[in-house]
């Protein structure tokens, strides 16, 4: 079964710098294909219905979106982060950040985080 959206969408997704899924699971052992499989699913499928996706690595660095968002303009960002530098209480600062650059995201607001 395969899915047509009605408008191509361009989706940036936002994920742990060491979690940035490749377009490829060959070679990789079974431990690396456990630790990224949530990306690469998300990222995988959104391909797959045909939207242009743009993984963005993240760790401490919010010009990484800023810039991602200039590059790319996208439609939405679909928000896996769990931390941000470091610290699970921090991701409500990137969903903070995406809500002052008026950039539609996935998941709960900063404050239901």
């Amino acid at each position: 079964m395969t899915f047509e959206p009605k408008k191509k969408l361009r989706i940036i997704v936002l994920v742990h710098q060491d979690l940035v899924p490749p377009d490829s699971l060959d070679g990789l052992t079974d431990k690396e294909k456990i630790e990224i499989k949530t990306e690469y699913d998300v990222t995988s499928t959104l391909k797959k219905m045909g939207h242009d996706v743009y993984p963005v690595g993240l760790y401490n660095q919010l010009n990484v979106i800023g810039d991602a968002l200039m590059e790319h303009k996208p439609h939405i960002a679909f928000n896996l982060l769990e931390e941000f530098h470091g610290y699970p209480l921090y991701d409500q600062h990137v969903v903070s950040y995406l809500e002052l650059m008026k950039q539609a995201y996935t998941g709960g607001n900063p404050r239901g985080l």
